[in-house]
């Protein structure tokens, strides 16, 4: 399909900064599309390397390509802001400097977004590239519109720069990107689109995420963490699950800060967790199969954050099989066990 540059179908919104390395790649990926009916939307975010130049080069290969560049650095949020103001396609597809689109991405979002009008985004299944482009895993989560929405109680659901969105969507939601959440905004506007409407991934590989030293997900993983942490708690907080706060303020804190050492609370994040599944299954309709599938996600996320307590997460990946009874019980031998384990340490050091 030829490009309509007056009233294109999809507007493709990349924000730029200081992104020289990898910058060629990612255009061209995109610029490789098997559908051709875009405008390239980049904003240089007042970079001080060669990005500059390299979108003026690029700009003169291609007529889709506009470029617009920040008088100051105003961040990521209030860049994605401006591309979608400046913005006519009939979707809007969020891509980044560092990142990788495979050729059949827009094809297979555009298609799925004209035939099921009650979904406002969707994203695809993803692998993690490293600096030098090699592959290092594989992921397609979130393919079912109940599985997405789960997902975005405790996370995000979707790889961002993957996903596609009705620009008429994000028109009805004021300042779509908010620049408080910086880092973790992408986590943020998922959550206000799925109060618009359905989202899901498509069950295909069409988006490669890189991964290296500069990215967001590194230099701000700290923020990254805390700003996600406060939008757990929002979210199962406006789901209206029959939690109290400080079970919600558990569940958020063990999932992005580690669990409390204390049994008593951590047999509260697995009961409240329960509690949620039961509450979500039945709201949603779940099948047997289905429940299956939140539980098991639930508990991955679990085992996750406690990762490297290695002496208390083998009782962890017991009491998850269990009933909420039998539960403490399990938990509370861990502690015992892990303490008796670091009191014999300290007494062999000494």
């Amino acid at each position: 399909m030829a490009s309509s540059l007056q009233n294109p179908t999809v507007s493709v919104v990349m924000p730029a900064f200081n992104a020289e390395q990898y910058l060629y790649s990612a255009a061209a990926s995109i610029l490789n599309q098997e559908f051709t009916d875009f405008e390239f939307i980049i904003i240089d975010d007042h970079s001080t390397d060669q990005t500059k130049t390299i979108l003026r080069e690029l700009a003169e290969t291609d007529d889709r390509i506009k470029i617009y560049r920040n008088p100051k650095n105003i961040g990521v949020a209030a860049s994605l802001n401006f591309g979608i103001t400046t913005a006519r396609g009939h979707y809007i597809a969020r891509m980044d400097a560092d990142d990788i689109s495979l050729p059949q991405r827009f094809s297979k979002q555009v298609a799925f977004l004209d035939e099921n009008p009650d979904f406002v985004f969707v994203g695809t299944g993803y692998q993690i590239i490293d600096a030098k482009g090699r592959v290092t895993r594989a992921d397609v989560e979130a393919t079912e519109s109940w599985e997405c929405e789960w997902m975005s109680l405790f996370r995000m659901p979707i790889i961002h720069p993957s996903m596609m969105i009705r620009r008429s969507t994000l028109a009805d939601i004021q300042k779509p990107y908010q620049s408080q959440y910086d880092g973790a905004e992408d986590y943020d506007i998922v959550q206000r689109l799925l109060a618009q409407g359905k989202g899901k991934a498509i069950d295909d590989i069409c988006f490669q995420y890189r991964m290296h030293e500069q990215s967001v997900s590194t230099t701000q993983a700290s923020r990254q963490r805390n700003i996600a942490r406060n939008l757990c708690a929002r979210a199962l907080i406006n789901q209206d699950f029959t939690l109290s706060e400080a079970e919600i303020a558990l569940i958020a804190n063990c999932l992005y800060n580690g669990p409390n050492r204390q049994a008593h609370d951590l047999v509260i994040v697995l009961d409240a967790l329960r509690k949620i599944e039961g509450e979500f299954a039945q709201r949603y309709h779940l099948n047997a199969r289905e429940e299956n599938r939140i539980r098991a996600l639930s508990s991955r996320w679990l085992l996750r954050a406690v990762a490297n307590d290695k002496e208390l997460k083998p009782y962890f990946q017991v009491a998850l099989s269990y009933p909420a009874e039998t539960i403490s019980q399990i938990i509370n031998y861990g502690l015992r066990r892990s303490s008796l384990l670091g009191h014999q340490k300290n007494r062999s050091a000494a």
